[in-house]
Protein backbone atom coordinates (compact mmCIF):
# COMPACT_ATOMS: atom_id res chain seq x y z
CA UNK A 1 0.00 0.00 0.00
CA UNK A 2 2.33 2.09 0.76
CA UNK A 3 4.22 1.73 -2.69
CA UNK A 4 1.23 2.33 -4.36
CA UNK A 5 1.01 5.64 -2.79
CA UNK A 6 4.50 6.54 -3.22
CA UNK A 7 3.80 6.05 -6.89
CA UNK A 8 0.75 7.98 -7.31
CA UNK A 9 3.18 10.32 -5.58
CA UNK A 10 5.89 10.59 -7.81
CA UNK A 11 3.34 10.34 -10.77
CA UNK A 12 1.29 13.30 -9.76
CA UNK A 13 4.38 15.20 -9.21
CA UNK A 14 5.79 14.15 -12.72
CA UNK A 15 2.23 15.00 -14.25
CA UNK A 16 2.44 18.29 -12.43
CA UNK A 17 5.98 19.00 -13.43
CA UNK A 18 5.18 18.17 -17.23
CA UNK A 19 2.24 20.99 -16.91
CA UNK A 20 4.16 23.64 -15.46
CA UNK A 21 6.96 23.06 -18.37
CA UNK A 22 4.10 23.27 -20.93
CA UNK A 23 2.70 26.27 -19.43
CA UNK A 24 6.03 28.17 -19.45
CA UNK A 25 6.54 27.20 -23.12
CA UNK A 26 3.67 27.34 -24.64
CA UNK A 27 1.32 30.02 -22.44
CA UNK A 28 3.41 32.17 -20.35
CA UNK A 29 6.10 32.07 -22.58
CA UNK A 30 9.12 32.25 -19.86
CA UNK A 31 12.10 32.09 -22.86
CA UNK A 32 12.22 34.39 -25.96
CA UNK A 33 15.26 34.32 -28.13
CA UNK A 34 16.77 37.08 -30.26
CA UNK A 35 19.94 37.89 -32.56
CA UNK A 36 22.33 40.48 -31.75
CA UNK A 37 25.98 41.34 -32.80
CA UNK A 38 27.53 41.97 -29.57
CA UNK A 39 31.27 41.34 -30.57
CA UNK A 40 31.06 43.65 -33.50
CA UNK A 41 31.93 41.45 -35.98
CA UNK A 42 29.68 38.00 -35.37
CA UNK A 43 25.78 38.02 -35.24
CA UNK A 44 24.75 35.74 -32.66
CA UNK A 45 21.60 33.92 -31.19
CA UNK A 46 20.52 34.01 -27.97
CA UNK A 47 18.05 33.01 -25.53
CA UNK A 48 16.71 35.18 -22.45
CA UNK A 49 14.98 33.91 -19.38
CA UNK A 50 12.05 36.97 -18.53
CA UNK A 51 11.95 35.80 -14.85
CA UNK A 52 15.41 36.44 -13.67
CA UNK A 53 16.43 38.18 -17.22
CA UNK A 54 19.61 35.16 -17.52
CA UNK A 55 20.93 35.71 -20.96
CA UNK A 56 22.25 32.28 -22.72
CA UNK A 57 24.44 32.47 -25.86
CA UNK A 58 23.26 29.24 -28.26
CA UNK A 59 25.23 30.35 -31.49
CA UNK A 60 28.75 31.00 -31.68
CA UNK A 61 30.12 30.65 -35.17
CA UNK A 62 32.06 33.37 -37.28
CA UNK A 63 29.60 34.93 -39.50
CA UNK A 64 25.83 35.81 -39.17
CA UNK A 65 23.64 33.26 -37.41
CA UNK A 66 19.82 35.79 -37.99
CA UNK A 67 16.05 35.31 -37.82
CA UNK A 68 15.70 32.83 -35.11
CA UNK A 69 12.56 31.09 -34.98
CA UNK A 70 10.12 28.61 -32.61
CA UNK A 71 9.02 25.48 -33.80
CA UNK A 72 5.11 25.51 -33.14
CA UNK A 73 6.20 22.85 -30.29
CA UNK A 74 8.61 24.72 -29.40
CA UNK A 75 11.31 21.42 -29.18
CA UNK A 76 13.57 23.34 -31.89
CA UNK A 77 14.54 26.68 -33.16
CA UNK A 78 15.70 26.95 -36.69
CA UNK A 79 17.95 30.34 -37.89
CA UNK A 80 19.79 31.71 -40.84
CA UNK A 81 23.33 31.50 -41.19
CA UNK A 82 25.93 32.58 -43.53
CA UNK A 83 29.28 30.52 -41.19
CA UNK A 84 31.95 29.28 -43.46
CA UNK A 85 31.65 31.49 -46.24
CA UNK A 86 28.42 30.85 -47.77
CA UNK A 87 24.86 31.75 -48.52
CA UNK A 88 22.26 32.14 -46.35
CA UNK A 89 21.15 28.42 -45.94
CA UNK A 90 18.52 27.11 -43.22
CA UNK A 91 19.84 25.79 -39.75
CA UNK A 92 18.04 23.61 -36.58
CA UNK A 93 19.04 23.52 -33.50
CA UNK A 94 17.45 22.27 -29.83
CA UNK A 95 16.78 25.31 -27.49
CA UNK A 96 19.55 25.23 -25.42
CA UNK A 97 21.45 25.48 -28.89
CA UNK A 98 23.81 22.15 -27.80
CA UNK A 99 23.23 20.45 -31.45
CA UNK A 100 22.63 21.85 -34.69
CA UNK A 101 22.42 20.83 -37.97
CA UNK A 102 22.10 22.25 -41.56
CA UNK A 103 18.67 21.56 -43.44
CA UNK A 104 19.66 23.37 -46.72
CA UNK A 105 22.70 24.87 -48.02
CA UNK A 106 24.47 25.02 -51.22
CA UNK A 107 21.71 25.03 -54.10
CA UNK A 108 20.66 29.06 -53.65
CA UNK A 109 20.41 31.71 -50.83
CA UNK A 110 17.83 31.74 -48.47
CA UNK A 111 16.05 35.05 -48.22
CA UNK A 112 13.03 33.70 -45.78
CA UNK A 113 11.32 30.48 -44.04
CA UNK A 114 8.04 29.44 -41.80
CA UNK A 115 8.11 26.59 -39.65
CA UNK A 116 5.09 24.26 -40.70
CA UNK A 117 2.10 23.81 -38.11
CA UNK A 118 2.92 20.27 -36.85
CA UNK A 119 7.17 21.56 -36.56
CA UNK A 120 7.95 18.45 -38.97
CA UNK A 121 8.41 21.04 -42.23
CA UNK A 122 9.25 24.15 -43.26
CA UNK A 123 9.24 26.31 -46.05
CA UNK A 124 11.78 28.01 -48.11
CA UNK A 125 12.11 31.35 -49.93
CA UNK A 126 15.05 31.03 -52.08
CA UNK A 127 16.93 33.10 -54.96
CA UNK A 128 18.70 30.52 -56.94
CA UNK A 129 19.94 32.91 -59.64
CA UNK A 130 21.04 36.18 -57.70
CA UNK A 131 18.36 38.59 -59.25
CA UNK A 132 15.04 38.91 -58.29
CA UNK A 133 13.37 36.92 -60.67
CA UNK A 134 14.77 33.65 -60.08
CA UNK A 135 13.37 33.15 -56.35
CA UNK A 136 10.97 30.49 -55.57
CA UNK A 137 9.36 28.41 -53.06
CA UNK A 138 10.04 24.82 -51.48
CA UNK A 139 9.28 22.76 -48.40
CA UNK A 140 12.01 20.88 -46.33
CA UNK A 141 11.39 17.75 -44.03
CA UNK A 142 12.88 18.98 -41.32
CA UNK A 143 13.64 14.72 -40.61
CA UNK A 144 16.11 14.46 -43.32
CA UNK A 145 16.35 18.00 -44.92
CA UNK A 146 14.49 16.49 -48.12
CA UNK A 147 13.27 19.63 -50.59
CA UNK A 148 10.29 19.33 -52.56
CA UNK A 149 10.05 22.50 -54.67
CA UNK A 150 6.45 24.05 -55.14
CA UNK A 151 7.21 26.76 -57.83
CA UNK A 152 10.26 27.41 -60.75
CA UNK A 153 12.88 28.73 -60.50
CA UNK A 154 11.73 31.94 -62.59
CA UNK A 155 8.42 31.82 -61.09
CA UNK A 156 9.42 35.25 -59.21
CA UNK A 157 7.50 33.97 -55.87
CA UNK A 158 7.72 35.31 -52.27
CA UNK A 159 6.84 33.46 -49.02
CA UNK A 160 3.46 33.77 -47.38
CA UNK A 161 2.29 31.56 -44.57
CA UNK A 162 1.10 28.36 -44.00
CA UNK A 163 -2.79 27.29 -43.29
CA UNK A 164 -3.38 26.53 -40.16
CA UNK A 165 -3.60 22.58 -41.17
CA UNK A 166 -0.79 22.58 -43.28
CA UNK A 167 -2.77 21.90 -46.31
CA UNK A 168 -1.81 25.33 -47.37
CA UNK A 169 1.14 27.29 -48.26
CA UNK A 170 0.91 30.91 -49.17
CA UNK A 171 2.93 32.92 -51.34
CA UNK A 172 2.59 36.18 -53.86
CA UNK A 173 3.54 36.86 -57.30
CA UNK A 174 5.31 40.54 -57.42
CA UNK A 175 6.57 40.50 -61.68
CA UNK A 176 4.81 39.28 -64.64
CA UNK A 177 1.62 40.22 -66.03
CA UNK A 178 -0.57 38.57 -63.34
CA UNK A 179 0.81 39.80 -60.00
CA UNK A 180 -0.99 38.49 -56.59
CA UNK A 181 -1.49 36.08 -54.00
CA UNK A 182 -1.90 32.47 -54.53
CA UNK A 183 -1.81 29.49 -52.55
CA UNK A 184 -0.11 25.87 -53.19
CA UNK A 185 -1.08 22.65 -51.85
CA UNK A 186 2.53 21.14 -50.54
CA UNK A 187 1.35 17.57 -51.17
CA UNK A 188 -0.16 18.06 -54.66
CA UNK A 189 -0.63 20.11 -57.86
CA UNK A 190 -3.50 23.00 -56.72
CA UNK A 191 -2.81 26.36 -57.22
CA UNK A 192 -4.93 28.97 -56.32
CA UNK A 193 -5.17 32.34 -57.10
CA UNK A 194 -6.89 34.63 -54.27
CA UNK A 195 -6.03 37.70 -55.15
CA UNK A 196 -4.61 40.12 -57.91
CA UNK A 197 -2.57 42.94 -57.65
CA UNK A 198 0.97 44.31 -56.21
CA UNK A 199 0.27 42.67 -52.92
CA UNK A 200 2.86 40.93 -50.31
CA UNK A 201 2.94 39.08 -47.09
CA UNK A 202 -0.50 36.79 -46.99
CA UNK A 203 -0.57 35.35 -43.30
CA UNK A 204 -3.68 33.38 -42.30
CA UNK A 205 -5.45 33.85 -39.39
CA UNK A 206 -4.98 30.86 -36.53
CA UNK A 207 -8.94 29.37 -37.25
CA UNK A 208 -7.90 29.90 -41.03
CA UNK A 209 -11.16 32.48 -41.39
CA UNK A 210 -9.06 35.41 -42.83
CA UNK A 211 -5.69 35.96 -44.86
CA UNK A 212 -3.64 39.21 -43.76
CA UNK A 213 -2.07 40.71 -46.70
CA UNK A 214 -0.22 44.33 -47.87
CA UNK A 215 -0.98 46.32 -50.79
CA UNK A 216 1.10 49.02 -52.74
CA UNK A 217 -1.04 51.92 -53.05
CA UNK A 218 -0.48 54.55 -56.26
CA UNK A 219 0.73 56.68 -53.75
CA UNK A 220 3.71 54.18 -52.59
CA UNK A 221 2.36 53.12 -49.86
CA UNK A 222 1.66 49.50 -48.05
CA UNK A 223 -1.91 49.97 -47.04
CA UNK A 224 -3.18 46.41 -44.56
CA UNK A 225 -6.11 44.43 -46.31
CA UNK A 226 -7.76 41.49 -44.92
CA UNK A 227 -9.46 38.13 -47.34
CA UNK A 228 -11.99 36.68 -45.86
CA UNK A 229 -11.75 33.09 -47.12
CA UNK A 230 -15.43 31.82 -47.10
CA UNK A 231 -16.57 34.96 -48.92
CA UNK A 232 -13.58 35.10 -51.36
CA UNK A 233 -13.87 39.03 -50.33
CA UNK A 234 -11.04 41.55 -49.80
CA UNK A 235 -10.99 44.67 -47.64
CA UNK A 236 -9.07 47.41 -46.17
CA UNK A 237 -7.79 47.40 -43.24
CA UNK A 238 -5.86 51.04 -43.42
CA UNK A 239 -7.20 53.32 -46.30
CA UNK A 240 -4.72 55.96 -45.32
CA UNK A 241 -1.48 57.34 -47.10
CA UNK A 242 1.05 55.48 -44.16
CA UNK A 243 2.86 52.21 -44.24
CA UNK A 244 1.75 49.30 -42.76
CA UNK A 245 3.75 46.13 -42.01
CA UNK A 246 5.00 43.51 -39.96
CA UNK A 247 1.47 41.98 -39.08
CA UNK A 248 0.97 39.30 -36.12
CA UNK A 249 -2.12 37.23 -35.00
CA UNK A 250 -3.16 36.51 -31.48
CA UNK A 251 -3.77 32.91 -31.56
CA UNK A 252 -7.75 33.11 -31.53
CA UNK A 253 -7.94 35.07 -34.18
CA UNK A 254 -9.26 38.00 -32.42
CA UNK A 255 -6.83 40.83 -32.93
CA UNK A 256 -4.42 41.76 -35.29
CA UNK A 257 -1.10 43.79 -34.26
CA UNK A 258 0.76 45.55 -37.09
CA UNK A 259 3.07 48.48 -37.25
CA UNK A 260 2.32 51.92 -39.07
CA UNK A 261 4.09 55.46 -39.16
CA UNK A 262 0.31 57.44 -39.50
CA UNK A 263 1.68 59.20 -36.20
CA UNK A 264 4.75 60.25 -37.05
CA UNK A 265 6.62 57.38 -36.05
CA UNK A 266 6.80 53.48 -36.40
CA UNK A 267 3.96 52.68 -33.74
CA UNK A 268 2.14 49.29 -32.78
CA UNK A 269 -1.63 48.76 -33.43
CA UNK A 270 -4.10 45.96 -32.86
CA UNK A 271 -7.42 45.77 -34.70
CA UNK A 272 -9.91 43.07 -35.11
CA UNK A 273 -10.74 41.02 -37.94
CA UNK A 274 -13.53 43.52 -39.01
CA UNK A 275 -11.76 46.69 -38.83
CA UNK A 276 -13.05 47.75 -35.54
CA UNK A 277 -11.78 48.44 -32.19
CA UNK A 278 -8.08 50.09 -33.42
CA UNK A 279 -6.07 51.02 -30.76
CA UNK A 280 -2.65 52.40 -30.55
CA UNK A 281 -0.74 50.13 -28.10
CA UNK A 282 2.49 52.44 -27.78
CA UNK A 283 3.00 55.72 -27.79
CA UNK A 284 6.67 57.49 -28.06
CA UNK A 285 8.60 59.04 -30.27
CA UNK A 286 11.16 56.42 -31.14
CA UNK A 287 10.38 53.61 -33.41
CA UNK A 288 8.51 50.10 -32.19
CA UNK A 289 8.51 47.54 -34.05
CA UNK A 290 8.49 43.33 -34.15
CA UNK A 291 5.31 42.94 -32.15
CA UNK A 292 4.84 38.77 -31.39
CA UNK A 293 1.98 37.76 -29.45
CA UNK A 294 2.99 35.27 -26.88
CA UNK A 295 1.26 31.54 -26.97
CA UNK A 296 -2.18 32.57 -25.07
CA UNK A 297 -2.18 35.99 -26.31
CA UNK A 298 -1.69 37.75 -22.72
CA UNK A 299 1.31 39.20 -24.01
CA UNK A 300 3.26 40.99 -26.75
CA UNK A 301 6.88 40.69 -27.28
CA UNK A 302 8.74 43.99 -29.37
CA UNK A 303 11.65 45.84 -30.24
CA UNK A 304 12.12 49.39 -29.33
CA UNK A 305 15.59 52.07 -29.60
CA UNK A 306 13.94 53.96 -26.53
CA UNK A 307 17.60 54.59 -25.51
CA UNK A 308 19.41 54.65 -29.06
CA UNK A 309 19.74 50.89 -30.14
CA UNK A 310 16.91 48.33 -30.04
CA UNK A 311 15.69 46.51 -27.04
CA UNK A 312 13.43 44.05 -25.84
CA UNK A 313 9.91 45.13 -24.27
CA UNK A 314 6.82 43.44 -23.69
CA UNK A 315 3.04 44.56 -22.40
CA UNK A 316 -0.47 43.19 -22.34
CA UNK A 317 -2.51 42.81 -25.08
CA UNK A 318 -3.79 46.56 -24.22
CA UNK A 319 -0.37 48.46 -24.05
CA UNK A 320 -0.16 48.00 -20.32
CA UNK A 321 2.15 46.87 -18.15
CA UNK A 322 5.06 47.07 -20.26
CA UNK A 323 8.58 45.90 -19.28
CA UNK A 324 11.80 46.04 -20.56
CA UNK A 325 14.03 42.47 -20.64
CA UNK A 326 17.28 43.99 -22.10
CA UNK A 327 19.37 46.95 -21.45
CA UNK A 328 22.15 46.54 -24.13
CA UNK A 329 25.00 48.79 -26.15
CA UNK A 330 23.94 46.87 -29.06
CA UNK A 331 21.06 46.21 -31.51
CA UNK A 332 18.54 43.41 -31.22
CA UNK A 333 18.14 42.33 -34.56
CA UNK A 334 15.49 39.37 -34.70
CA UNK A 335 13.25 38.53 -31.79
CA UNK A 336 10.61 35.40 -31.53
CA UNK A 337 8.62 34.40 -28.26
Amino acid sequence: MKQRRLNIVISTFLLILVSVTACDRDGNDSEFIYSADKNGNNIDIYKITTKDGESNQLTTSEGSDVNPKWSPDKSAIAFLSDRNNQNMSLYVMDPDGETERSLFSGIGEIRDYSWGPGSKRIAVEVNSGGTEENIWIGVIEVSDGKITQLTTEDGDAFLGGWSPDGQWLLFSVMGGNDPGIRRKNPNGVDEVVITSGKDSNPIFSPDGNWITFNRATEDGSNDLYIYNVEEEKAENLSPDDYDENFVSWSPKSKMILFTSNKDGNTEIYAIDPMGNDEIRLTSNRITDDNPVWNGNGSRILFKSINDGDFDVYSMDKNGKDQRRHTNTSYDIIDIDW
